[in-house]
């Protein structure tokens, strides 16, 4: 989804850590607002939805949502930036309210107390300052959100192919299909995860599978070929050859167990 989101004015921003936060009371806030956690947990509630934010956590809260809330703990502290939109709705419009939970916190701690610092100074170029922190901020967000959405697709498509491995219409392909994901970016998931290419994954699944029914079983060549995905006997053994130098009867001969 493209962002569009375009800040009119920098309301205010502060750093609270009250002893004990209650909004007892669905009600808006009349400015949209990015939250920083750097301690302790608050509990949110929407409409439709029930959002908990703790140490740690970033949330971008739109001004046109009621909502009441309760702190969790003890030892709640967090920054505060209100802000006004050119367009009153966008940040709903951009899915608000979001939870993201940034990659490196310690960095994002620090960037909001050195906003605060320059916002107390109220230097005549705050404003501009200010934006930028935003923007900044929202597109940190953003960015480690995607890499970690990224990041669980990949575990799901990983833990897919094992699961499937005996397929033998398992393919690149059909995990594109099935993920909504591009060659490309599948390629660059799954290098990045194990080391390998896609086919290269797959295919050293479905051949150290084989390994362990021919040590463990008594199943023919051909039936640990058809179980391990291969589409043919002939390929499952010349493919076994080139990664292990011997035949798969071969292999069994040496190592057979049982």
């Amino acid at each position: 989804m493209m962002i569009d989101i375009t800040i009119d004015r920098i309301v205010n921003m502060f750093y609270r850590n009250p002893p004990g936060w209650s909004r007892p009371v669905h009600s808006i806030r009349h400015y949209d607002a990015l939250v920083w956690f750097a301690d302790g947990s608050n509990e949110y509630s929407f409409e439709n939805k029930t959002i908990v934010a703790s140490k740690g956590d970033m949330l971008l809260l739109p001004g046109n949502v009621p909502y009441s809330g309760i702190g969790l703990s003890d030892g709640m502290c967090y920054y505060v930036v209100d802000f006004l939109c050119t367009k009153p709705d966008a940040c709903t419009e951009i899915g608000a309210p979001i939870l993201f939970t940034p990659h490196d916190s310690e960095y994002i701690d620090n960037a909001f107390r050195s906003a605060l610092s320059e916002w107390n100074r109220k230097r005549i170029e705050i404003e501009l300052y200010m934006k930028a922190f935003v923007y900044s901020m929202l597109h940190t967000a953003y960015r480690d959100n995607s890499i970690q959405k990224n990041a669980m697709k990949t575990e799901d498509i990983l833990k897919y192919i094992e699961n499937s491995i005996e397929n033998c219409n398992l393919t690149v392909t059909s995990l594109c299909n099935r993920f909504f994901i591009s060659e490309s970016q599948i390629r660059r998931n799954i290098l990045r995860a194990t080391g390998l290419t896609p086919v290269e994954y797959i295919k050293d699944l479905r051949l150290n599978r084989a390994k362990t029914l021919l040590i463990n079983t008594k199943r023919s060549v051909k039936d640990i070929s058809a179980s391990c995905g291969f589409t043919s006997p002939y390929y499952f053994s010349r493919c076994f050859h080139e990664a292990f130098g011997m035949s798969p009867s071969d292999y069994r001969d040496c190592f057979y167990t049982m």
